[in-house]
């Protein structure tokens, strides 16, 4: 799954690696078929959680939901929409 629209919005999937020196959306591992994000805060506590619905929000402009894997880095989020296009946010290829 790339993304699937729904009537509540956009779910696609997301990696997240805590720990990082700043937040930083790396771009989409298609091997993983997931969207790469850096953030911060470590993963103790829901602590890189709320780092990664705060600052994705504020990136895609939109409200983000993970409404999957909250104690895992592989994650399923929802935005509420998208006002860049898809094909932009995810037409960056990261391996592993």
């Amino acid at each position: 799954m790339l993304y699937q629209q729904t009537s509540k919005g956009v779910i696609f999937k997301v990696k997240v690696l805590p720990n990082s020196n700043a937040f930083e959306v790396i771009g989409f591992d298609s091997w993983q078929n997931a969207l790469k994000v850096r953030v911060e805060s470590p993963a103790i506590e829901g602590q890189a959680n709320q780092e990664l619905e705060k600052e994705l929000s504020k990136f895609l402009e939109t409200k983000i939901e993970i409404i999957q894997g909250h104690a895992s880095n592989q994650k399923i989020v929802r935005a509420e929409t998208i006002s860049k296009p898809l094909s932009q946010l995810f037409s960056k290829t990261n391996s592993k």
